[in-house]
């Protein structure tokens, strides 16, 4: 009789586990079609395009990826701020380190003929009412800064 309660408590278990595996394997499916739209909407809105489809293909995982560190960031709860989307979204944190930050100094003709010498300024005392740092090549043309401040937020 033991054996037989241990058989009817088993198999509705075995049900309970067969149907919460079920479930899991196509709530996967869906986020898996739910993040694919997601990415498409986001290749149609920023005009993304890729060499071919491996290339897609490897983009939509890092976008997935980073989609996925989205969502648990923010359902965490725990922050001030939340994250979002933009435009740097199918990037691994390398590459957006790599092509983002750091220091780039393009070339400068106008200063790479110049040497510095110090000679000249052996008498601290005599010193100039003004200077027009610009005759002397110290300050360059004004830059475009980028996006510097731009938020990058797409979807929220």
């Amino acid at each position: 009789m033991a054996l037989t309660h241990k058989k009817a408590f088993v198999i509705p278990l075995l049900m309970v586990l067969v149907t919460l595996a079920s479930h899991q394997a196509t709530s996967r499916t869906l986020d898996v079609d739910f993040i694919a739209q997601k990415h498409e909407q986001w290749i149609a809105q920023l005009g993304r395009t890729y060499l071919d489809s491996a290339e897609k293909e490897r983009r939509f995982q890092i976008f997935k990826k980073n989609y996925d560190y989205i969502e648990k960031f923010n359902a965490a709860g725990n922050n001030t701020y939340k994250l979002g989307i933009n435009a740097f979204s199918d990037l691994t944190n390398e590459e957006f380190l790599a092509s983002h930050t750091g220091l780039k100094m393009p070339p400068n003709p106008r200063l790479s003929n110049t040497t510095a010498s110090y000679d000249s300024y052996d008498n601290p005392t005599e010193v100039a009412d003004s200077i027009d740092w610009r005759e002397k090549g110290a300050v360059s043309e004004i830059q475009y800064q980028g996006s510097c401040g731009k938020d990058f937020t797409i979807f929220t």
